[in-house]
């Protein structure tokens, strides 16, 4: 039989049948639900994906510091063999710390781990180590890879304020009232655990402009994150290497 030439019908009465337009909200409404249930915890996903990010870059940076410590006898950056020519004056590094770096950064931790992180030694080419950056961070300010505050460098106490370091343990470039010039020289790692233990003793945390109302955010030119980019908590690395959370205070200051 030559099939060629049949026509197949429908069954009388079995013509498809298309959605109503009360199908069709009906479907809407489900997915709008659907769609409002998952995107609070695909937030949170997020929010915990970049603090863990943060985490994982900080760990990084204690390693590095780790083996220079190894390199210096103990001494944290800049150790005393980088101090200026002549000796008797402050130096060390800034408390608002940048990625960037040169031969002339030297007040920035990332100058002295460059090379523990296998990034190019400083050079009279400037450079940035994306490690030593918080994932939200750049989320947050995009606008260059200059004249960032991208982090705050203490070591000076601990987070409940009970251990109180009583000079600066990367030393400081300037001078500071109420310090002597030995107070704002490196240190070694083994008297900040003099002072208390290292599990205790943060020296980096997160930063913005909720940390430092009318600080550095106030500075012109100088940028940071308006706000915490992890939500209610900042991230700080602590001397013996481990990341903790602190929650933020809403009337600023870490």
């Amino acid at each position: 039989m030559d099939h060629r030439n049949i026509r197949h019908f429908r069954p009388f009465g079995s013509q498809a049948r298309a959605f109503t337009l009360i199908e069709l909200l009906v479907v809407i409404a489900i997915i709008a639900i659907l769609a409002a249930l998952l995107l609070p915890s695909l937030a949170n996903g997020m929010k915990k994906a970049t603090q863990a990010g943060c985490a994982s870059n900080f760990r990084q940076a204690h390693i590095a510091l780790q083996m220079f410590l190894d390199d210096h006898a103990d001494y944290l950056p800049p150790s005393p063999e980088n101090a200026p020519a002549g000796g008797g004056t402050p130096y060390g590094l800034w408390n608002g710390q940048d990625i960037g770096y040169s031969q002339s950064t030297t007040g920035d931790l990332v100058y002295y781990l460059a090379n523990y992180l296998a990034y190019p030694s400083p050079s009279a080419i400037f450079r940035t180590a994306p490690v030593m950056l918080c994932p939200g961070f750049r989320r947050n300010v995009t606008a260059s890879t200059t004249n960032l505050v991208v982090y705050y460098l203490s070591g000076t106490r601990s987070d409940d304020g009970t251990i109180q370091v009583g000079y600066f343990p990367f030393g400081y470039p300037d001078p500071v009232a109420g310090f002597t010039t030995a107070q704002l020289q490196p240190h070694k790692i083994t008297q900040v655990q003099a002072a208390g233990p290292l599990s205790q003793i943060w020296y980096i945390s997160d930063v913005d402009a909720v940390a430092y109302p009318g600080g550095w955010s106030a500075v012109a030119g100088v940028q940071m994150p308006l706000k915490p980019v992890h939500g209610s908590y900042r991230n700080h690395l602590y001397f013996d290497g481990h990341v903790g959370k602190k929650k933020v205070n809403p009337a600023g200051g870490l």
